[in-house]
């Protein structure tokens, strides 16, 4: 069952658009995978896991305080928890967390990628050129609050809160037809986890995002 109740607006003899999102989802009987020995080779398969319960508001907006200046913003609130949910323990070691039968209560503890707040805010500049010819840099900031990887709260899938920066500045011919642009993006270098797998009872695999990338892009408009 999911319900979503928002708002549109066009604000300040529209100069700026606000957008505005709640949501309230209610998930009964998801599945969870089970790894199973066959063989002498683990295999996973999909079992019952239990419920889950998913409740936010996200904001977006793009406002255009001068001619040459754009302002992009969004911003989002997330209370994603898990109901009765049990998971089972593939690793040959629990920490003593997990019951008799090796399988974890998950009732009320965060669901896996949902961090409970978020945000992005990005600005660019218009500056024009002799000729007509114009450029644009443009700086654009995410924020994420922590949030881990995985069902069970395993200290190699949490990620701890983090920011990133992305920057660019493009040119543009007075036609529009002829582009460059230089970038770089996560230009602080940040290691952010952005999934984790299962392979057998003793081995697990972290994935991270790209690191510092920089490069020059060019186009044409046909």
């Amino acid at each position: 069952d999911s319900y979503e109740i928002g708002v549109k607006s066009t604000l300040l003899d529209g100069d700026m658009t606000l957008n505005a999102t709640y949501y309230q989802a209610d998930y009964k009987g998801l599945t969870t995978s089970f790894l199973v020995l066959f063989n002498n080779v683990f295999t996973s398969t999909s079992v019952p896991g239990g419920d889950m319960e998913s409740s936010g508001l996200e904001v977006d907006m793009v406002w255009q305080p001068l001619d040459n200046l754009k302002v992009t913003a969004g911003l989002s609130l997330d209370n994603s928890e898990f109901g009765k949910f049990r998971k089972q323990n593939p690793y040959t070691e629990d920490n003593g967390l997990a019951d008799a039968d090796g399988y974890f209560d998950l009732q009320g503890e965060d669901t896996p990628f949902s961090p409970d707040l978020s945000m992005n805010l990005g600005v660019s500049y218009q500056i024009g050129l002799e000729g007509g010819s114009y450029i644009v840099p443009g700086i654009f900031l995410y924020y994420s609050d922590e949030y881990r990887t995985t069902s069970v709260d395993y200290f190699w899938s949490r990620q701890d809160s983090y920011s990133t920066v992305d920057l660019s500045v493009k040119w543009y011919s007075a036609d529009d037809r002829y582009t460059v642009q230089a970038y770089v993006n996560n230009a602080t270098d940040e290691d952010v986890i952005t999934g984790s797998d299962t392979y057998s009872g003793a081995r697990a695999v972290v994935d991270y995002n790209d690191p510092r990338v920089w490069g020059v892009r060019l186009g044409y408009n046909f």
